[in-house]
């Protein structure tokens, strides 16, 4: 009689774990297809927008006249971006976070910024940093190829969040990681403060998210394909004790809404950020090649201080006849922060044995 109920509530649990994978693969894919479908065909401009932007329709935008080469140039463009992005997201996946595998789908909880997780919160920094970077980016290509409508922040945050789910669900399926909420929160988190900031721009000439980064030491001697620099670009991104994410307060937001400020602190911002330093893979693999010598600290930290603003630099050195090469150098300038001025204070250390 035991055996039986036993058995029989075996086969149940079986049951009920096949559902509720099944449920998870195919519910989590048809979010991600859903997420992107929409932003590919669906447009939040109703009439009076359209008429106020003097900009087709995402339904008069299908038709392209071929005796139009801009036009058929912005379509092009257009459809490449929300067509090709999740193809070269899982392309990268594949180098740079081990895609290669495949097992039942899985969710991990990985905490967010605590000492004793995986890397010391500074992958969170990284998925936040990058959906936001890509946010933006993709927000001048489609406000170029919208010709202003307000349907670039549609195509722009969709393909943005689409990306962000696209990747946790190649995670959970074909890598170690698994399925991270809190990766999600982050992915979205950054594109959303993307977006707000693209669409007030008084906000956007006091506030920016950048990073910077220098390559370490364990990265060059265990991750760097010094034969491939295609590869050492794509698994840069796992160095994680050379970047540091912060936030920028720019003082030439003042000149933005009115005040006469100087230019030298026009050129000026205030950062403050995070970073941490032995939580990476690579310094794992240092200390197993080095062996006891190498005292692997796992440190988080905190930062303040002063930087140039070398977007503005660039911005007064090509005033004129600006062009899509300029809006990249700008948007770039703003993402990578160069080394200032700073004073950082240790949260906590521990020296962890890999």
């Amino acid at each position: 009689m035991y055996a039986a109920t036993s058995a029989g509530n075996d086969d149940y649990g079986s049951l009920c774990m096949l559902i509720d994978r099944s449920f998870f693969r195919t519910g989590v894919f048809s979010i991600t297809a859903f997420v992107f479908l929409f932003t590919a065909v669906v447009s939040p401009v109703n009439a009076e927008d359209a008429v106020k932007s003097e900009s087709p329709s995402v339904s008069e935008t299908a038709y392209v006249p071929m005796d139009d080469p801009e036009a058929l140039q912005k379509s092009i463009i257009r459809w490449s971006i929300l067509g090709g992005t999740i193809p070269v997201t899982f392309l990268f996946g594949v180098k740079a976070w081990d895609w290669n595998g495949r097992h039942e789908p899985f969710s991990e909880r990985e905490g967010w910024f605590q000492q004793s997780t995986s890397f010391g919160g500074q992958d969170k920094a990284g998925h936040f940093i990058a959906h936001y970077m890509f946010q933006r980016a993709v927000y001048n290509i489609f406000d170029y190829t919208e010709n202003g409508a307000d349907r670039k922040f549609l195509y722009s945050l969709g393909t943005t969040m689409a990306v962000g789910l696209f990747i946790e669900c190649g995670d959970s399926m074909t890598s170690q990681y698994g399925f991270s909420w809190e990766d999600i929160v982050m992915d979205y988190s950054g594109a959303i403060l993307g977006a707000v900031l693209d669409r007030y721009p008084t906000l956007d000439g006091f506030f920016a998210f950048s990073t910077e980064y220098i390559p370490t030491r364990e990265f060059y001697n265990h991750g760097a394909r010094k034969t491939n620099p295609a590869l050492t670009v794509l698994t840069a991104v796992n160095d994680y004790s050379g970047y540091k994410t912060m936030i920028n307060f720019k003082f030439d937001g003042f000149r933005r809404i009115g005040y006469d400020i100087p230019l030298a602190l026009q050129l000026l911002q205030f950062d403050v950020g995070y970073y941490t330093k032995g939580f990476s893979h690579y310094d794992a693999l240092e200390k197993k090649a080095v062996g006891p010598s190498y005292a692997v600290q796992k440190t988080r930290n905190i930062f303040c201080g002063i930087s140039i603003n070398t977007a503005r630099i660039f911005e007064l050195s090509w005033e004129n006849n600006r062009n899509g090469l300029y809006t990249a150098g700008h948007r770039a300038l703003e993402f990578w922060h160069l080394p200032g001025y700073t004073y950082s204070k240790q949260l906590s250390t521990k020296e962890t044995p890999y």
